[in-house]
């Protein structure tokens, strides 16, 4: 009876052990996880992180701000989107990942997306020809007026190694830039989510483009100022039907597709190339396509075809951890 008293009371006594060590653990998990998000707060928040030994590992993009967060449209999925033929100007500091991206030589212009302080998202069809030569590129940040933007040029330039330039399939591409952008909640800069990799969505359900494209098929006027629109998400198959006969425009599981089906009349169009559709996740905005190709801009029967970024995820993580 006393040895088997004493079993019980040694249970017990590692019991409580094993669970004061989970409390511990979780807890320092906690306090670590608080003093990184307030790093760009006091540096009092970084000498706490490595006092209390947080990581050992090297931290990356610990100085960004939360992403996908707007103070101009507040929570995401309370946003009123604008239902507007043809899209409206956007507001200063709205949408403060959407960077401009344009060829030095050429002048050539296209759009894009910060996904933290030195990568942007684009379409491999805008940059890969400057694979070889990335200080060429140079990104715009900082304002909704492309005469107003600050500039920086690209250090690396990755476009998808199974991208095809015939048919547009995995049209998505990684631009490392040749210093940090000043992600700030003060500045008008900051990064998109990124989704999960594997990520499904609503078809129906409505999300938003931006760029500084055209606002007319067939245009060459670009406005000044850049431009929003609302578009919902087309069930793949009816898209897939769309462009069936159409040896230049690949729609597949890797691809996804917006507009208003029937009657057309919004969509991205020339110059909006590599810029984001972005939806509203919760409280944030998530990046889900990068502008791809279509035929022609808003026409009926036609949407737009992005890049489907939840099935590209991965790669663009893999890429943008690489040193």
């Amino acid at each position: 009876m006393a040895a088997g008293v004493r079993q019980g009371v040694l249970l017990l006594l590692l019991v409580l052990l094993c669970f004061s060590t989970q409390t511990a653990a979780q807890y320092q998990a906690l306090m670590c996880n608080h003093f990184q998000s307030c790093f760009t707060m006091s540096p009092v928040c970084v000498y706490l992180f490595y006092h209390y030994q947080c990581t050992q590992d090297p931290i990356k993009r610990n100085n960004d701000p939360p992403c996908g967060l707007s103070s101009k449209t507040g929570s995401a999925s309370r946003y009123a989107m604008p239902r507007i033929v043809g899209g409206i100007d956007a507001e200063e500091k709205e949408f403060p990942w959407t960077v401009y991206l344009e060829e030095q030589l050429t002048l050539r212009l296209c759009a894009g997306s910060i996904i933290d302080k030195r990568h942007i998202v684009t379409a491999s069809h805008c940059v890969g020809s400057l694979k070889d030569n990335p200080g060429r590129l140079r990104v715009g940040y900082g304002s909704i007026q492309r005469s107003r933007l600050s500039n920086i040029t690209a250090e690396r330039i990755v476009p998808h190694p199974l991208y095809n330039v015939t048919n547009k399939d995995n049209d998505i591409a990684v631009v490392r830039l040749s210093e940090d952008l000043p992600l700030s909640v003060s500045t008008n800069l900051r990064s998109v989510c990124l989704p999960e990799s594997g990520t499904s969505y609503t078809a129906g359900s409505g999300c938003l483009i931006t760029g500084w494209g055209t606002l007319l098929d067939g245009g060459f006027t670009f406005p000044d100022i850049l431009q929003k629109a609302y578009v919902p998400l087309v069930p793949l198959d009816l898209c897939q039907g769309s462009y069936a006969d159409n040896d230049y425009i690949l729609v597949s599981n890797r691809q996804l597709c917006a507009g208003y089906f029937r009657e057309g009349g919004v969509d991205a169009c020339k110059g909006d190339s590599g810029g984001p559709l972005f939806c509203p996740v919760g409280d944030k905005w998530v990046l889900y396509g990068v502008v791809s190709v279509a035929e022609g801009c808003a026409k009926p029967g036609f949407p737009g075809v992005y890049a489907f970024v939840p099935q590209h995820v991965d790669w663009i993580n893999s890429v943008r951890n690489e040193i």
